[in-house]
């Protein structure tokens, strides 16, 4: 089970979301959640291995948006 970044999830009604870096876009996918703990969360579906995903996203953020990943 791949786990995320607990900043990086979302309520959207009720459904847990994050968004997804695909071809210098954020998208927005629907995630299930697993166990929960220490700043992290377990997602059985919804994201697969090697997704870059974004943490804290801002509420001005929005499906299809243009992203620039910054260096660290």
């Amino acid at each position: 089970v791949l786990t995320v970044p607990a900043s990086a999830l979302f309520r959207n009604d009720e459904r847990w979301q994050l968004y997804a870096l695909r071809d210098g876009r954020a998208h927005r996918r629907d995630v299930s959640i697993g166990h929960t703990g220490s700043g992290t969360a377990e997602v059985p579906s919804g994201v697969g291995e090697g997704d870059t995903i974004i943490v804290f996203p801002s509420e001005a953020l929005r499906d299809g948006t243009r992203v620039r990943v910054a260096n660290p």
